[in-house]
């Protein structure tokens, strides 16, 4: 770490941390989000971007990992393995990824849609149903584009299958 022209002595234990896969559990970018998300004021700095900044002081991935480490904010791996346990809900993107429904079952559900948005559901091969004017609703930016007068068909389509991809089916 360094404040302005000053070197700092790099911490003893962050080969500690090291040996115990830390860094490799842990992204630079991931620790940027999570000391962002807390409000810390953190920018990328360096002629190539190879530092962080924290107002008067420039710190290498290793040490702001490590700082993301003593502020409480767990490794990669963790936050992915408590949101796996949690099962969130699929989304339809998510059920595509499995093979649960197909790309051109996402394609039927938006062209339905755009022939008559006030349709009410679409139900999928699997038995789920989607009710697509709700999910463009939840998404604002599809719920913006399509709103403006005039917007490109094949954006409009693309917004439209944002939505469907993003969107959580309402019943099975």
């Amino acid at each position: 770490m360094r404040a302005g022209n000053a070197t700092i002595p790099r911490l003893p234990y962050l080969r500690r941390l090291d040996k115990i896969g830390l860094f490799e559990a842990m992204s630079a970018q991931d620790a940027v989000e999570a000391l962002v998300g807390l409000g810390w004021p953190i920018t990328p700095y360096g002629r190539d971007m190879e530092f962080w900044r924290l107002e008067d002081l420039i710190w290498s991935d290793d040490e702001l990992i490590e700082t993301a480490s003593r502020q409480g904010v767990p490794p990669a791996q963790k936050v992915e393995q408590q949101i796996m346990a949690k099962d969130p809900p699929q989304t339809i993107g998510d059920m595509r990824r499995k093979a649960i429904v197909t790309d051109a079952e996402i394609t039927a559900a938006v062209e339905a849609y755009l022939a008559n948005p006030k349709v009410p559901r679409f139900q999928f091969a699997s038995g789920h149903i989607l009710d697509v004017s709700a999910a463009v609703e939840a998404n604002r930016h599809a719920k913006t584009i399509l709103a403006q007068k005039g917007t490109n068909g094949v954006f409009r389509r693309t917004m439209v299958r944002t939505a469907v991809i993003l969107a959580t089916p309402v019943a099975r």
